[in-house]
C-alpha cells in the first residue's frame, strides 16, 4: 500500500527531525523543509497528500510572522493542511481554519507544539480521513450535488476534473489522489450500449471512465468504503452487483442515505 506523502515545513531542525521520525514510525512518508522555498520546491517536484506547516515559518521570535499561513493559502486547495506552533493565540487560530478571504478553512487544524507528537499524529489522522473521492461522467450537475454535499459535512472533495493536470495521465492522477478514507462514484446515463446481436436496442450506461474508477477505488479501499449514487436509469455492469449505492432522487433523502454509508465506513462526522 502507497504511504502517504507529508510536506513538513518547520525552521527548526531538532523538531522537524523529531516529528518526522515519529511520523514515520506511523507509516508516512514524510519530506521536510524549513523554509517556504524548499517547501515550493518539494512541491512543484511532487504530489503530496498533507502538509505540515510552522506558523513562524520565517522567524520564530517576530511576532508578526504569519509566512506559515502564507504558505498554506497558497498551496492547491485540494492538498489539506495543519498549521504547527509554538506561539498559539486564538487570532491565529481563526485565521487558519476560517481562513482569511472568501475562500475558506486555510488549514484542516491547529496544533501547538506543546501538545506531543500524538497530537499532532490524530491531527494528521482526522486530516487525511476527511478527504473524499468523486468520481462522475457529464451530468455536472449531480456531480456538483453531491460534492456540496460531501463540503456541508466538513468533509474534503478530491475531484479529477477540477485538479491541475500538470502533463500527467488519468492513472498518474488516481495514482496521486488516491489516498483517500471513501470514494463517491456518481453514475449517470451518459452513453449507450449492449450487446453486439442485440445492438437495435441499446441501453443506457455510464461512461468507461466511470466504470474504470469505480473498480479502482473498489480494489484500492474495498467494497465497504465505495459508493455509487444513481442517477436516473443506467445500467450497471453485472460485475458490480452488490456494491453499496443510493438512488438521487428529486428530495434529500439520497444525502441522509449517503452519510450513513461514510459513516458506516468509519468516517467521523458526528459533529456536522
Amino acid at each position: 500500500m502507497i504511504k502517504p506523502k507529508i510536506l513538513f515545513a518547520d525552521n527548526d531542525p531538532k523538531f522537524l527531525e523529531t516529528r518526522k521520525i515519529f511520523l514515520q514510525k506511523a507509516g508516512y512518508e514524510i519530506l521536510t523543509a524549513q523554509n517556504s522555498e524548499k517547501a515550493k520546491e518539494i512541491l512543484h517536484q511532487t504530489h503530496i497528500d498533507l502538509a505540515i506547516i510552522d506558523l513562524r515559518l520565517r522567524d520564530d521570535t517576530d511576532t508578526d510572522d504569519l509566512s506559515g499561513l502564507d504558505l498554506a493559502q497558497d498551496i492547491d486547495p485540494s492538498i489539506p493542511k495543519i498549521i504547527l506552533t509554538g506561539f498559539p493565540s486564538m487570532a491565529t487560530a481563526r485565521d487558519a481554519l476560517r481562513g482569511r478571504s472568501p475562500g475558506g478553512p486555510i488549514a484542516e487544524n491547529y496544533v501547538d507544539k506543546k501538545e506531543g507528537p500524538e497530537k499532532l499524529l490524530a491531527a494528521v489522522r482526522e486530516a487525511l480521513q476527511r478527504k473524499i473521492f468523486i468520481g462522475h461522467g457529464h451530468d455536472t450537475a449531480a456531480k456538483d450535488a453531491v460534492k456540496q454535499f460531501v463540503n456541508s459535512l466538513g468533509l474534503r472533495d478530491i475531484v479529477l476534473s477540477e485538479l491541475p493536470r500538470r502533463g500527467r495521465t488519468v492513472i498518474e492522477l488516481l495514482e496521486d489522489y488516491s489516498n483517500v478514507s471513501f470514494a463517491v462514484i456518481v453514475v449517470s446515463p451518459d452513453d449507450f450500449g449492449g450487446v453486439l446481436a442485440t445492438s437495435q436496442d441499446p441501453q443506457p450506461r455510464a461512461r468507461q471512465n466511470v466504470i474504470f474508477e469505480l473498480g479502482y477505488f473498489l480494489g484500492k479501499l474495498g467494497r465497504g468504503k465505495v459508493c455509487v449514487v444513481l442517477k436516473d436509469k443506467v445500467e450497471i455492469p453485472s460485475n458490480y452487483q452488490g456494491v453499496l449505492n443510493v438512488i438521487m432522487d428529486q428530495g434529500n433523502d439520497w444525502k441522509e442515505r449517503l452519510k450513513t454509508e461514510m459513516q458506516s465506513a468509519g468516517l467521523n462526522i458526528d459533529r456536522v
